[in-house]
């Protein structure tokens, strides 16, 4: 993505960090509201271990975005010609 205040893409990662976020605010609400009645089964575990896994993937993403961005992935020569835009989607996609 570009990061340009002018392109969309900047708006879009504010925007889901802060659903992210509020997300994230909202399950522990929902732990306190119902920490009697699920203590047995100790949800907070599974639900954080899925919000860490969802969280960090897009962080993930943002980070292979800003060092393409920042020029600091290379391209890459080999049967055939990669671009360092490339080089990225594919990082990702491994990732």
């Amino acid at each position: 993505g570009d990061f340009t205040p002018t392109g969309g893409y900047l708006y879009i990662c504010i925007l889901i960090n802060v659903s992210q976020c509020w997300a994230l605010y909202c399950l522990i609400f929902f732990y306190y509201a119902t920490t009697n009645k699920l203590g047995p089964i100790w949800p907070v575990g599974k639900s954080l271990s899925v919000k860490a896994l969802v969280f960090f993937t897009w962080w993930q993403s943002v980070a292979i975005s800003l060092l393409y961005q920042m020029d600091m992935i290379p391209h890459y020569h080999a049967k055939e010609e990669w671009t360092s835009e490339d080089v990225a989607k594919g990082l990702q996609d491994y990732l």
